[in-house]
C-alpha cells in the first residue's frame, strides 16, 4: 500500500492522476487536502509507504494566488478557503498579490499559511499539547482552514514545529520544483521497500498522459476563455525584497525544515542529500517510521 498526503498547491492533482494510472485500485490511499486530523503524523502507524509533498513557500503562495484569481474570473469552482481573501484581479497584478500574501498570517503575526498547513499535515503533536493548546491540532485543517489559521496559536505552532521532525513524517518527499523526477525516485524506493511493482516501465507514457488529461496547472486554466493577454510568470516576478522578507520571516520554519535557500530559491543540493539520508535512517526496512 502507498499513502499520499495531498498538500495544497504542491502539484497533488497531477501526482494523484499519475499514481491512479500506474497502480492498481486499492494500492494507493490518498489523504485529501483540508481533511480534519488527516496529517500523516497524526495517523496510526501502518506498513504503508508514505509520500509527502512540499513546495518552496513563495512559489506556493504564487500558485495559490493564480488559482484564486483565475477561479474567481473563470469557469470552475473554488474549493480553496484562502481564496476568500483574494480579490478579483489579473494574474499579473503584482501589487494586489503582495497585499494578498500579507493577509495570510495568524493574528499573532507569528506564522504564515504555508507554515500552518505544513504543521497540520506533517508535524506530530503530543496529546498533552493538543489538549492544553487551543487550536493546535486543527489549525489550517478543514474547509474553514484560513479562519482557523487566523486564530492559530502561532508561537505554539513554531515551538511544535521545532520539536517535531517534518522530514520523518514520510518515507519519501516530492518537491514541486522537481516533481516528476522525485516521483520516479519515490516509486523506485517504494518498489525496493515493498517488493511490489509500480509499473515504472510505463512511467514516461503515463506522465505525458496525465499532463494531457488534467494537471490543474496555471497554464491549463489560462487556456480558458477570458484570460487573453495573461501568461505564466516566474516566482521572482511577484516578489520584491519586502515581500520576500515577509514570507521568509513568517514561514521560516518550512524553509529551515526542508532546506530551501530562500524565497523563490530551490533546496540546497548538499542539504537535500543530508535530509534524504536522515529520512532513510528514520525508517525501517518496511518503510514504517521508527519510533522517535
Amino acid at each position: 500500500m502507498l499513502e499520499l498526503k495531498h498538500n495544497p498547491k504542491t502539484g497533488g492533482s497531477f501526482v494523484i492522476n499519475v499514481l491512479g494510472m500506474l497502480l492498481r485500485k486499492g494500492r494507493v490511499n490518498t489523504i485529501p487536502e483540508f481533511t480534519p486530523s488527516s496529517g500523516i503524523a497524526d495517523m496510526p502507524q501502518t506498513s504503508a509507504f508514505k509520500i509527502g509533498m512540499i513546495r518552496e513557500p513563495c512559489a506556493q503562495y504564487k500558485s495559490l494566488w493564480s488559482y484564486c484569481v483565475l477561479g474567481k474570473r473563470g469557469h470552475y469552482g473554488l474549493g480553496e478557503p484562502a481564496c476568500a481573501y483574494a480579490p478579483r484581479a489579473r494574474i499579473d497584478d503584482v501589487g494586489l498579490f503582495r497585499e494578498f500574501v500579507k493577509t495570510l498570517v495568524s493574528d499573532d503575526d507569528k506564522i504564515g499559511l504555508v507554515t500552518c498547513r505544513t504543521h497540520y499535515n506533517y508535524i506530530n503533536r503530543s496529546m498533552q499539547d493538543m489538549t492544553e493548546i487551543r487550536g493546535l491540532n486543527n489549525a489550517c485543517g478543514g474547509l474553514d482552514g484560513v479562519d482557523q489559521m487566523k486564530e492559530a496559536p502561532g508561537e505554539a505552532i513554531l515551538e511544535s514545529f521545532a520539536r517535531g521532525n517534518a522530514m520523518a513524517a514520510a518515507d519519501c518527499w516530492l518537491h514541486t520544483e522537481t516533481l516528476e523526477q522525485d516521483l520516479r525516485k519515490c516509486l523506485e524506493m517504494f518498489e525496493r521497500r515493498t517488493g511490489q511493482t509500480a509499473n515504472l516501465d510505463s512511467f514516461d507514457r503515463v506522465v505525458a498522459r496525465a499532463h494531457e488529461i488534467h494537471d490543474n496547472s496555471v497554464s491549463e486554466h489560462l487556456g480558458h476563455d477570458g484570460f487573453e493577454g495573461e501568461s505564466v510568470q516566474p516566482c521572482s516576478f511577484y516578489f520584491d525584497k519586502e515581500t520576500s522578507s515577509f514570507v521568509e520571516q513568517h514561514d521560516h520554519a518550512v524553509f529551515e525544515a526542508f532546506g530551501y535557500q530562500g524565497c523563490c530559491k530551490p533546496v540546497a543540493k548538499d542539504d537535500e542529500k543530508d535530509r534524504a539520508s536522515a529520512t532513510s535512517e528514520n525508517t525501517n526496512g518496511l518503510g514504517v517510521q521508527s519510533a522517535r
